[in-house]
């Protein structure tokens, strides 16, 4: 009994290859990273088995997409010289004639909330030997680490073309001498509590376990959660929490036994509606406060220290298709400056509608009613004391509606648009489609397109959102150039 396996067609990899690289030790792995710099391409990252100051210097090689990778069959070029970044494990001068050998893992994800992925790189173990080879005896080896180590380099794409591990942002070492500490998730921006903050799974295969019993090499898995914000804590100007000073000894910070809690905060005496100091205030603009404080005596059941601002500085988050692009919803009639965009209100499900345009109306009264899928607009097309209906007479009268589920929006289309355009009748099919555009929308030339956020998910991550005084959406194209539109 025998099955022979036979495939449609053979694919010659030399001959089809869009993009071939190659150079010394290369291929031990490849990672995928997601958009580092922000330019619409996916980007990618090569380690190598073996690191060295020659030919195989940098153990980890990045390469950013770009449209130029098509179809084969193509040259195989150097993968050195074509590497946007090169990590480096040590310098050349620090390798001398000797090699680091191990395999770097790779990730990425925005872990910071600012907007700019940052690369995560695993050295689960590295061997140094005293030779620039792939093969080594057990006499060739100059020392080995099996702990392990994670480095974070944050908004990589920023960070300039030449790279050691020793300018990482952070580093983490694995707990155990043998954990083998830094194995990465495959798969880039992970966001496991749903907070918008990109996290990190980090893999200890060899890490011993001590649940129910010791395990050697039972492995664990470790997550680090991104975070908005990260400070340092100063080597100076602290403000000091007392609330009992004792003569000889200090200031301390005590339970005074009155029965509710102390309150450390900046008075309005005069009442004229400003603070009359701010030590206990974060004021708009102002980054952090720092204090210091010492107890006195053991702490109890229910005893804590509760912050509360009484300001929050600006936050921006970058909003992504994921938050609900709506594209489509174009309505160009014959003629000039009557072009709009219509989809549905909040609450309106309707994603394909006819919009029905017809006679019999009054300019300045027209009026707009959704039934049965049709939404029907009726228009004054007599050229009367009145005068005829406008592209932005239709408009309104579509943002007059307020129907509970049969509701809709429009906007005039196009940036030189005045929307005095007349609007025959007649009948025009609508469709929408949502996309989900990843990290960005990307428009064509001539594209227009109806935004909807919702910025409730982003307000509970605000220090304190009941003092959010404003929200502005700011518009970003591939040249970095951005656009502010005020919030209503």
């Amino acid at each position: 009994f025998r099955i022979a396996l036979t495939a449609e067609s053979v694919v010659n990899v030399t001959d089809h290859a869009g993009f071939r690289v190659s150079d010394t030790s290369l291929g031990a792995g490849i990672y995928a990273l997601g958009d580092l710099n922000r330019d619409g391409y996916d980007d990618f990252a090569v380690s190598r088995t073996r690191e060295d100051g020659a030919s195989a210097l940098g153990g980890l090689l990045v390469f950013y997409g770009e449209q130029g990778y098509g179809e084969g069959p193509v040259d195989a070029r150097d993968a050195s010289t074509l590497a946007d970044v090169i990590i480096q494990q040590a310098t050349a001068a620090e390798l001398g004639a000797t090699s680091l050998v191990g395999t770097l893992q790779a990730t990425a994800g925005d872990i910071n909330g600012d907007g700019v992925l940052d690369l995560i790189v695993g050295q689960p173990m590295v061997t140094r030997i005293s030779s620039v080879s792939d093969e080594y005896t057990v006499n060739e080896i100059l020392s080995r680490n099996e702990r392990g180590s994670v480095y974070v380099f944050k908004s990589f794409s920023t960070r300039g073309e030449q790279l050691t591990l020793a300018q990482a942002d952070l580093i983490m070492d694995g707990e155990g001498e043998y954990d083998h500490f830094g194995y990465l998730s495959l798969t880039p921006n992970v966001d496991l509590d749903g907070d918008r903050i990109d996290d990190i799974l980090i893999g200890a295969p060899t890490l011993d376990g001590i649940i129910d019993g010791a395990k050697q090499d039972a492995g664990q898995i470790y997550i680090i959660y991104g975070n908005y914000r990260t400070a340092v804590m100063p080597v100076s100007g602290y403000g000091i929490l007392t609330n009992r000073v004792i003569t000889g000894s200090g200031n301390f910070l005590v339970d005074t036994g009155i029965g509710r809690p102390d309150r450390f905060y900046d008075p309005d005496l005069d009442g004229d509606g400003v603070l009359d100091a701010t030590r206990y205030t974060i004021i708009t603009g102002e980054g952090q406060k720092w204090y210091r404080f010492t107890t006195l005596g053991d702490g109890q059941l229910g005893t804590m220290i509760s912050l509360a601002p009484a300001a929050s500085a600006g936050m921006t988050t970058r909003l992504s298709g994921h938050d609900g692009i709506i594209t489509g919803g174009l309505v160009d009639p014959a003629g000039d400056n009557n072009a709009f965009l219509v989809g549905p209100a909040a609450g309106t499900s309707t994603t394909a509608f006819t919009l029905a345009i017809v006679g019999g109306g009054t300019k300045g009264s027209e009026t707009a009613v959704f039934n049965a899928g049709t939404l029907t607009v009726t228009i004054d097309v007599i050229a009367d004391g009145n005068g005829v209906s406008t592209a932005s007479d239709i408009i309104a009268a579509i943002n007059k509606m307020t129907a509970v589920g049969a509701s809709f929006r429009a906007v005039l289309a196009g940036t030189c648009n005045t929307g005095a355009g007349t609007v025959g009748v007649g009948n025009y099919s609508v469709a929408l489609d949502v996309v989900l555009a990843g990290d960005g929308l990307d428009l064509s030339s001539g594209t227009a397109a109806i935004l909807e956020f919702d910025l409730s998910a982003y307000i509970a991550y605000m220090d304190d959102p009941d003092v959010l005084a404003r929200v502005a959406l700011l518009l970003s194209g591939l040249s970095g150039n951005a656009v502010t539109l005020p919030s209503p």
